[in-house]
């Protein structure tokens, strides 16, 4: 399967603009305390993501369920005794319970105990009343490409539109409502990548940052918290005829970690920092918040330019 991390830089730095959000409205100063919550917001996208596989197994383990309920009737009708246990044998299921590390990590992070019977069984009926489970579950043949077209059915049609189903995600995952438009593109890639005989030991890297993704975010919030007051005495001459109270507490965290890398971040490219900013304001601010954070960038970027206080090291990077 696919062991690039799960989240992107632009998704990171979506994860600190929550965390200094949250400190502006909570007023808590506590970098210890903030890093913590941030690298908890961080797991819980992966333990979503390995969430959506146990889910899978557990549906396919429901079929092995129903034929041992079916074959010990005293009395099986012919349905009872034609019944077929395809999916239970689904490739991909079938090696996600013979992988040692997944287990171990589904056990270590306790994610069974998010389990709900319920949603399990009526997410596998909901599969069985598909036109397509049928064909499939009837076919006498071992079929790879079959398994991942129907294990990727059962997250389009049955897992993701069910309201309970969000429901569960959302109360089982706290940060699940920011998390599902990373979640769900990766679980899809995940399984259009997945390969017969694959080994194991994908899995950390969902859950672990890599180093230099860990000193990125870490840094941006330390430096977020610390050059708070610096940064905002920069932008406030900036703003013209608005006062900084004015401005609204989104764009004021989007323009601050933007100066933030453009000042301290020697590695990212100007045009990099201006850009993710500008693009995450888009969806997470006022429809007129990208016009306002791009003027104000453009104009204090000319101006730390300037007064050489923006240095950039690297190959193309140095201006």
């Amino acid at each position: 399967m696919n062991n690039q991390p799960l989240l992107s830089r632009r998704s990171l730095r979506v994860k600190v603009m929550q965390i200094l959000f949250a400190h502006n409205q909570e007023g808590s100063r506590d970098y210890a305390a903030l890093k913590k919550k941030l690298m908890a917001s961080i797991r819980d996208t992966g333990r979503s993501y390995l969430y959506h596989f146990l889910f899978l197994v557990e549906v396919a383990d429901s079929v092995e369920r129903e034929a041992v309920m079916r074959a010990a009737k005293y009395l099986p009708t012919e349905k009872d005794l034609s019944f077929t246990r395809r999916f239970y044998q689904n490739a991909i299921a079938v090696a996600l319970r013979a992988d040692d590390h997944f287990r171990k990590i589904i056990d270590r992070e306790k994610l069974r105990f998010l389990l709900d019977e319920e949603l399990v069984r009526l997410a596998y009926n909901s599969l069985k009343a598909l036109p397509e489970y049928e064909t499939y579950a009837r076919s006498e043949f071992s079929d790879t490409e079959a398994d991942r077209a129907i294990a990727i059915q059962l997250f389009e049609e049955v897992v993701w539109p069910s309201e309970d189903l969000d429901q569960h995600f959302e109360d089982s995952f706290p940060t699940w409502d920011e998390d599902v438009d990373i979640v769900i593109p990766r679980v899809l890639n995940t399984l259009k990548a997945w390969k017969p005989g694959q080994p194991g030991g994908w899995l950390d890297d969902m859950l672990e940052l890599p180093n230099e993704s860990r000193d990125f975010v870490c840094e941006l919030l330390r430096l977020g918290l610390e050059k708070e007051e610096e940064l905002e005495k920069l932008v406030a001459p900036r703003l013209e005829n608005w006062e900084m109270e004015r401005v609204s507490l989104m764009d004021r965290i989007l323009i601050r970690m933007a100066l933030t890398e453009l000042l301290y971040c020697e590695t990212i490219p100007i045009k990099v920092s201006i850009n993710e900013y500008i693009d995450i304001s888009k969806i997470y601010s006022t429809p007129r918040s990208k016009d306002f954070i791009n003027g104000v960038l453009d104009n204090l970027m000319k101006t730390l330019r300037d007064e050489g206080r923006i240095r950039k090291r690297g190959r193309g990077l140095v201006e």
